[in-house]
């Protein structure tokens, strides 16, 4: 726990205490705590040893201010109007999406691409994780780098185009939703990973792995109802690993109740399929006839010789190394397991993900 004092203004003076004293988790608290107040592009400021007034606008500089400070508490911040004062990101229009493209792996070159699914799922995503709802360019969480290219629009007002690389963003919400689970998480820190799970089901609804995770979270949380929905979409997407499930600490709670049983067998059922029932062979009695009394001649009959069968035994030959194996393990990472399949669109598509991904969401 670290505790802040923070100075909106002389007359106003706040002191909040954080679990995770992290960049992001601090202004997602002030957000939520004063939005009249705090928003993402205002000025957060510290004094240091030599009593200068040192200005955080990032994790690194964050985590600069807080090995600076270490030891003291309250932190005190000093919140402003930042340089931009009057034209803030935030009082401007909702972000346009200008559309889906993808980049030709060998030219580099931009190729439009069909995806209205993305299209709108990844500005939604986006808005779900960020402090305030409104996508601001340069305040964004220090997670989104490596998937986030900016590029400054020349004109009289700020514009700036933003490229979001969705397979990169659909691998960094499942980094950051893992890191946030444990039996002994704050509520807090589940609640936030439930985030970033329902933000990979924004970019791939029914993701087998997505919908689990996300079940683990609400059972963790005691939501044992939300958890037997979201377990139930994971098995009907996919999920197949029985031994983990019944065995997973973190679905204790839901292993109380009739469902998770009724949900075990629906996997076991997957996992076995039921053997076709053999046609009932009815064997009808003989009549007996009387007939006179004869000497009983005894035959003795030769022993059946048992026929030995020999069972064909099947080698399956190995899979052969593909020229695509890191975009086919990337793809299986997102939910889509079919490798064969994957496979073609990676050869139809010359390795092109964006058209990859795009079709199989699309096929679904």
């Amino acid at each position: 726990m670290t505790t802040f004092k923070l100075f909106f203004s002389e007359a106003d003076i706040r002191r909040i205490t954080l679990p995770v004293a992290d960049w992001d988790s601090f202004n997602r608290e002030l957000v939520s705590l004063y939005p009249e107040q705090f928003h993402l592009e205002l000025s957060v400021r510290y004094k240091d040893d030599e009593g200068d007034l040192i200005t955080v606008t990032s994790q690194k500089e964050w985590a600069t201010m807080l090995e600076t400070l270490q030891g003291i508490s309250p932190i005190k911040l000093f919140i402003s109007e930042g340089k931009n004062a009057g034209k803030y990101f935030k009082d401007g229009p909702d972000p346009e999406t200008l559309g889906v493209y993808a980049v030709e792996k060998e030219s580099g070159e931009k190729q439009p691409a069909e995806g209205k699914t993305l299209e709108f799922a990844v500005p939604r995503c986006l808005e779900r994780l960020i402090p305030g709802g409104k996508i601001t360019p340069y305040n964004l969480p220090s997670w989104l780098e490596g998937c986030v290219e900016l590029k400054r629009v020349p004109g009289a007002d700020p514009v700036v185009d933003m490229d979001i690389d969705v397979c990169t963003l659909f691998e960094q919400l499942h980094k950051q939703a893992l890191a946030m689970f444990s039996p002994e998480a704050e509520p807090q820190l589940l609640t936030r990973a439930k985030d970033f799970l329902q933000a990979m089901l924004d970019l791939v609804p029914d993701h087998p792995l997505a919908n689990y995770n996300l079940a683990c979270a609400h059972s963790l949380l005691g939501e044992v109802q939300e958890g037997v929905e979201s377990l139930k979409k994971a098995i009907n997407g996919g999920y197949s690993n029985l031994k983990h499930m019944v065995e997973d600490a973190d679905l204790a709670n839901l292993r109380k109740l009739p469902e998770f049983g009724a949900l075990v067998d629906m996997l076991r059922k997957k996992e076995e399929p039921e053997k076709p029932a053999e046609p009932e062979t009815k064997v009808e009695e003989p009549v007996k006839v009387e007939e006179p009394k004869k000497e009983e001649v005894k035959v003795v009959e030769e022993p059946k010789k048992e026929e030995v069968k020999v069972e064909e035994v099947k080698v399956e030959k190995p899979r052969a190394p593909s020229k695509w194996d890191n975009q086919l393990q990337t793809l299986a990472g997102m939910g889509f397991a079919n490798t064969d399949v994957n496979e073609a669109l990676l050869t139809e598509f010359k390795g092109d993900m964006m058209k990859v991904i795009n079709a199989l969401l699309f096929s679904q």
